[in-house]
């Protein structure tokens, strides 16, 4: 398969629509939703064997773009449910403005992943506090993991929770790498203790992701792309565009509906039908 269909082939599953349809159920945007689904498209592309893993669901946006290329994997699905827990000094200071926010429930989750036709039994959801669930039944071996627990205690939990199950060309993605510093701290210490070094990829200003035990890029992954919220601009574009086409066929319409109650719109009217008679 070559590097420009590998690219364009989830940028096709994620039309506009598809990505308006989580829109409400995300704080990812489409730039990064779009790299979650050429990550999948590549996992399943080298049958990288597990499941997928996402540890901070919020409202499924993101867990009903994985949904899409299950194929035969099962989606594992942590939240507490109750928003964003206590943060520590490593979270900066900014981080304490967002305990308790970003609250959803579990019947949010369902209703997305519906949506985009994913049936209930290809995914789990585990609510509840991480230190709590993680205690559970966990998956044998995973494929992705998708970790958006923004704070250090939360993104160290894990890491080393599910860091261990993930296959060897298996993919991790940090959501909040370059947004809040305690993810970025808890990334740096957990592989300064495990003494990897792994070769860390950047989507936009906050997501980051790496390949277990890959090395080099002298065969790079295709990715969709590195420009920030270049994606999401254009979709904005789009959008405006086809307001100013449908405000222009509204203007378009008013004049042909004034033109026909005129009187010289009824005179021509009435010739054409003379003319017809002669």
């Amino acid at each position: 398969m070559s590097s420009s269909l590998t690219v364009e082939l989830p940028i096709m599953l994620l039309s506009a629509f598809s990505l308006e349809q989580v829109k409400p159920y995300t704080l990812c945007t489409p730039d990064r939703l779009e790299n979650l689904a050429t990550l999948c498209h590549y996992l399943n592309a080298h049958a990288i064997p597990g499941d997928f893993v996402e540890c901070g669901t919020y409202k499924g946006g993101s867990a009903a773009i994985l949904s899409k290329f299950l194929a035969q994997r099962h989606l594992w699905l942590y939240d507490s449910f109750e928003g964003m827990p206590t943060t520590t000094e490593k979270d900066g200071e900014d981080a304490k403005r967002w305990i308790g926010e970003c609250v959803a429930t579990i019947a949010d989750v369902k209703a997305v992943l519906s949506a985009v036709g994913t049936s209930e039994s290809s995914y789990t959801i585990k609510p509840g506090w991480f230190e709590t669930t993680f205690e559970q039944e966990l998956p044998q071996q995973i494929a992705l993991l998708h970790c958006d627990a923004d704070w250090y205690d939360s993104v160290t939990l894990v890491l080393e929770t599910f860091y261990p199950r993930l296959a060897i060309g298996g993919c991790v993605v940090l959501d909040d790498f370059g947004h809040w510093e305690g993810c970025r701290e808890a990334f740096y210490d957990f592989c300064n203790r495990q003494g990897e070094k792994p070769l860390l990829e950047r989507i936009g200003t906050d997501q980051a992701f790496w390949i277990k035990g890959r090395s080099n890029n002298r065969s790079p992954i295709p990715q969709v792309n590195h420009s920030g919220n270049q994606s999401f601009e254009t979709l904005q574009a789009l959008e405006q565009k086809l307001q100013t086409l449908q405000l222009e066929l509204e203007q378009a319409r008013s004049t042909i509906t004034a033109m026909e109650t005129s009187k010289f719109w009824k005179l021509r009217s009435l010739w054409f039908r003379l003319k017809q008679l002669v």
